[in-house]
């Protein structure tokens, strides 16, 4: 089996479903660490000028749109841990957020929006999962 070091990711885009699941009190994240436990991976991936695109869920809102469950604390928080900027987008998936990544730049970090506001993630769509990984080179 290889490992992520087996593979160069110089200028390649990079889908990394991670586990940012964290709990959300008073409007903040009440602990970032999972975030924290994503830190080594994410950090290697820019290492190797990758163009990292981070895919998460947060809560359950089962394929509808709750604010409180928007992604945007994660990214401020993980901007924060890491040292980089990341951009937050609006989505996961469309032509919009095809061009968004395809104008990313070696090193740089896009966060998706939560992956469980679209239906066909619960729903294990096939069409969904083709439209996640024609976002990436890697997935």
């Amino acid at each position: 089996m290889k490992i992520l070091s087996d593979f160069k990711f110089n200028g390649e885009k990079v889908l990394l479903r991670v586990d940012f699941n964290e709990p959300i009190k008073d409007g903040r994240l009440a602990s970032n660490f999972r975030l924290r436990a994503t830190l080594p991976t994410i950090e290697y991936l820019l290492e190797q000028s990758a163009k990292v695109i981070l895919l998460t869920h947060l809560g359950r809102p089962e394929g509808k749109v709750e604010e409180e469950l928007r992604t945007d604390l994660l990214g401020k928080d993980l901007s924060l841990l890491i040292g980089r900027k990341v951009k937050k987008l609006d989505g996961c998936v469309g032509e919009e957020i095809k061009k968004e990544i395809d104008g990313m730049r070696p090193g740089e970090i896009i966060l998706l929006e939560n992956v469980q506001f679209e239906p066909g993630e619960k729903a294990n769509n096939p069409k969904f999962a083709a439209a996640l990984a024609e976002l990436a080179d890697f997935f």
